[in-house]
C-alpha cells in the first residue's frame, strides 16, 4: 500500500474531534474504514507513528492525528512512539 491511505486517515482523525472520539473508542474499528494492508490497520489501530513513518506517511500528519487522540499532553508519548524500532 502507499502512504496515502494512512495519511489519509491519520488528517481525518486530526481535522474532525468526531472522528477522533470514534478512533478512541474502537481504534482497529476505525481502521478497518481505510484501505489499508493487515500491517497498516495494526499500525494505524495502535498509532505506531515510528511504524507509519517509516512507511512514508508525513510526520505533520502523524503528530497531528495522535494529539487529536490523545492531547497535548501527549507529545512525550508521541517521541518515544516514533523512535521505536
Amino acid at each position: 500500500m502507499s502512504s496515502y491511505a494512512l495519511e489519509k486517515a491519520m488528517w481525518t482523525v486530526g481535522t474532525s474531534p468526531a472522528e477522533a472520539e470514534k478512533f478512541r473508542q474502537s481504534p482497529a474499528a476505525y481502521a478497518e474504514q481505510f484501505n489499508l494492508d493487515a500491517d497498516e490497520k495494526v499500525s494505524l489501530a495502535t498509532l505506531a507513528v515510528g511504524d507509519m513513518a517509516r512507511r512514508g506517511a508525513s510526520t505533520l500528519l502523524l503528530l497531528m492525528g495522535f494529539m487529536a487522540v490523545n492531547g497535548p499532553g501527549g507529545m512525550g508519548e508521541y517521541m518515544r512512539r516514533m523512535n521505536q524500532k
